[in-house]
């Protein structure tokens, strides 16, 4: 059994003592389980977010191309149109 200086300690003392101990380290599991949580979604949100970016690139690219080959086209009939 435990000792205090020179008496032992109960249990009751003991649980005592160590009950807000025992919540400190809950509330620390708690707290680390949602950072954890928070990490997850915002990697999860970082995926996402990458694909959106990635996909905006592509449709970005091809609207650039499509106006490029219209910008094309109609200077080419405008150029046939006069000669």
């Amino acid at each position: 059994m435990p000792r205090n200086g020179g008496r032992a300690v109960t249990s009751a003392e003991l649980d005592a003592h160590l009950r807000p101990m025992r919540s400190d380290i809950k509330q620390l599991v708690d707290d680390q389980r949602a950072f954890a949580d928070f990490m997850t979604g915002a990697i999860n949100s970082r995926a996402i977010q990458e694909t959106v970016r990635a996909s905006r690139h592509f449709w970005m690219g091809a609207a650039v191309a499509m106006f490029g080959g219209l910008a094309t086209a109609a200077g080419v009939i405008v150029a046939i149109a006069h000669h």
